[in-house]
């Protein structure tokens, strides 16, 4: 079992704004006295740790590395060594410092818990949600099944659902021969086992969450830093809150950085409008999924005739964006050829914008594949998940205007106006008017900064 105690850590978060350059300014700070594990949502941006070429993957010349003195290497499963893992594994023993995938690091509990992070400061870049309800299991299954036959047991600090002997005994596994991981083949519930094995499960009230990092590898290293947006609003922030009940090194250490170009941006190069859409019912995640085809038909007429009569089809459908859930944008079927197709839904058919526009996900971040847009139907009204919050602790509406503002700008934030050489205008029409009262009142408050802000920050400030 992982003792938290035993090592010296500290945990900080660079809070600043999205295209602000703290990863540029993260990456120029590496020294070669510590060794690194810096942790990203895209391979490509793996290649840029790496100091290689985002295209090309070849290692850019020593004139225009960001860290000519820290050579970053990835892992990679064609050398000599079954998975990826196994190869991170290696390198971290070596000493080496290595850029990896969030996916890849959640996998790391087996090496938090042999201590092989204990000397490594740990950089995590854009952090997704820590948490999520594990739906589909029920009380009873919880409860009775595993709790109560002694197949799992509750850990009372950190209320992972971990599994007893009797749970390890019924499970068999094989290796699979293209990845060489080993994969479940019989057991108990061996989609909630493999969770349970490595530490993601936790247990509150009759509900069961997921964690995507295990709290051991969150702690488990020298220092960790995360680079994120609007704190805040975030789920990670109070989770980490959370854990510094139990365990002290968890309790964050917030850096706000300040950026005044960024505030520019917001104000003078984003224009937002609001589309009053509310008889297409609800916009929230739960309220779409329930959408009839005729208020689909009726919310996709409405951003036609809006492109129409407000911007008088200026604006070609290249440089037109849509986010809604993609279950109103798009499904699968076959054509007549029996070919798998992605076929349009009532409402992006109406649209006219299905074949030349672009769908985005309201989870999209860190990337800067759509900044050739300049006009975007912001078609969610976003909102923290009841449940989690309350396994949190932050039920409020505070709280869930924060996480939906912070949601929002993440992915507003990927248009035209982001560009670092040549930043275009952007329109962002909200069909909920929650979110377009939380984002007009975010950029009137931009220009009220209280001076408590910085310009600069040390990665490693806490460590």
């Amino acid at each position: 079992m992982f003792n938290f105690s035993e090592f010296e850590h500290f945990t900080t978060i660079i809070d600043g704004p999205t295209g602000s350059g703290k990863t540029h300014r993260m990456l120029s700070s590496l020294t070669p006295d510590k060794q690194w594990l810096l942790v990203t949502p895209r391979l490509t941006e793996c290649l840029r740790f790496c100091d290689c070429d985002e295209e090309t993957g070849k290692e850019l010349p020593e004139n225009q590395k960001l860290h000519p003195n820290v050579k970053v290497v990835q892992p990679d499963r064609a050398k000599g060594v079954r998975n990826k893992t196994a190869h991170l594994i290696e390198l971290l023993k070596a000493g080496g410092n290595v850029a990896i995938t969030h996916a890849l690091y959640d996998n790391l509990k087996d090496a938090a818990d042999k201590h092989l992070l204990a000397n490594i400061h740990v950089i995590i870049d854009e952090v997704v949600d820590p948490i999520d309800v594990r739906r589909g299991v029920s009380a009873d299954v919880l409860n009775k099944q595993l709790i109560g036959h002694d197949y799992a047991i509750i850990d009372p600090v950190t209320q992972q659902l971990r599994p007893t002997n009797k749970w390890d005994m019924l499970v068999e596994t094989r290796r699979n021969r293209k990845t060489g991981e080993q994969e479940l083949v019989n057991g108990f519930h061996p989609d909630l086992y493999k969770l349970a094995s490595r530490g993601k499960l936790l247990k509150h009230s009759d509900s069961l969450f997921m964690v995507a990092t295990p709290p051991e590898v969150l702690l488990g290293g020298k220092s960790l830093t995360i680079m994120t947006f609007k704190s805040e609003g975030s789920y990670l922030l109070r989770y980490l809150k959370g854990l510094s009940k139990a365990f002290p090194k968890a309790r964050p250490h917030v850096v706000k950085v300040h950026s005044d170009e960024f505030i520019r941006r917001a104000t003078e190069l984003v224009t937002a409008e609001y589309m009053n859409v509310t008889h297409c019912g609800s916009l929230g995640y739960e309220g779409q999924e329930k959408m009839t085809k005729a208020q689909q038909a009726t919310m996709g007429i409405a951003i036609r005739n809006y492109r129409q009569r407000k911007w008088y089809s200026k604006i070609p459908a290249e440089q037109t964006a849509v986010v809604c859930a993609k279950s109103k944008w798009e499904f699968d079927g076959f054509s007549a050829q029996g070919e798998k197709k992605v076929f349009p839904t009532a409402m992006s058919k109406e649209t006219r914008l299905f074949k030349g526009g672009t769908f985005i996900s309201a989870k999209t971040r860190a990337v800067n594949k759509y900044d050739h847009l300049t006009h975007m139907f912001f078609c969610y009204d976003l909102h923290a998940n009841p449940t989690v919050m309350d396994f949190l602790g932050c039920r409020s509406k505070e709280f869930d205007d924060d996480f939906a503002l912070a949601e929002c700008i993440q992915t507003v934030w990927r248009l035209a106006q982001r560009r670092y050489s040549n930043p275009e205008p952007v329109t962002v029409v909200f069909a909920s008017k929650r979110m377009f009262d939380l984002f007009t009142a975010w950029q009137r408050s931009l220009s009220e900064n209280d001076g408590n802000q910085t310009d600069e920050f040390e990665v490693l400030e806490a460590a």
